[in-house]
């Protein structure tokens, strides 16, 4: 049914609203997967997610979708984070200039 929360999300087959079902899926039946490899999450993102709140999950899947390293991305700015979420090249541009 699932394969993992990262892939599914990124692929349309799931938002990050199904979060907790897809937790609870995993508690609920045998899988042959860790928590973490079931949500598709490295060490890092996996140690973050613990230290933070589910609100994580969308500058992971972000990151995922742009192919942006997550750890890289944490150490930005907010405005180099905005950069780095954009698809707009002017607004990334634009941001860039404000910071020099």
């Amino acid at each position: 049914m699932y394969k993992n929360f990262i892939y599914d999300c990124l692929n349309a087959e799931a938002t990050i609203r199904d979060l907790n079902d897809y937790i609870e899926y995993w508690h609920n039946n045998e899988t042959t997967n860790t928590l973490q490899e079931f949500l598709g999450l490295t060490d890092y993102e996996y140690e973050q997610w613990g230290k933070s709140s589910d609100s994580i999950f969308r500058d992971i899947l972000s990151c995922r979708q742009n192919g942006n390293d997550f750890e890289s991305y944490e150490i930005l700015s907010e405005n180099e984070r905005i950069a780095a979420r954009s698809y707009n090249q002017e607004k990334i541009d634009m941001i860039k200039r404000e910071n020099e």
